[in-house]
């Protein structure tokens, strides 16, 4: 009985998270996690091509074109201004993306980051 329970308390909790998650995100406060950026050779951001995911709850699903490389660089904060382009930036960038992330990596003070982009679906 009291197995039981517990796994109808763990089932309930689970489906809790499945559903409050996704809706807490959605206007890009406390987002976390991460997205792709494409770099140029040159440390340069450039748009990546992304389509919705099949799933209302699934990010979307993003790729690089052309000879741009694809790294990994955490969501902006609420209010929080990403590193802009320029010359020394993109240098910096270009720099600190060479292990493929730019997870925990800051230019002049600020985090490499990702604007959080609300896509209709």
């Amino acid at each position: 009985m009291k197995a039981s329970l517990l796994f109808a308390a763990i089932g309930a909790a689970t489906l809790l998270a499945g559903v409050a998650g996704p809706a807490a995100m959605a206007d890009g406060t406390g987002r976390g996690g991460t997205t792709v950026m494409c770099l140029d050779p040159s440390g340069a951001t450039r748009g990546p091509i992304c389509k919705r995911g099949s799933v209302w709850s699934q990010d979307d699903i993003c790729r690089c074109p052309d000879a741009t490389t694809e790294v990994t660089a955490p969501y902006c904060d609420k209010g929080e201004v990403p590193v802009g382009q320029g010359r020394a930036s993109d240098r910096a960038r270009s720099e600190a993306a060479r292990d493929g992330s730019l997870v925990g990596k800051s230019f002049e003070g600020r985090r490499f980051c990702v604007r959080p982009q609300h896509t209709p679906g």
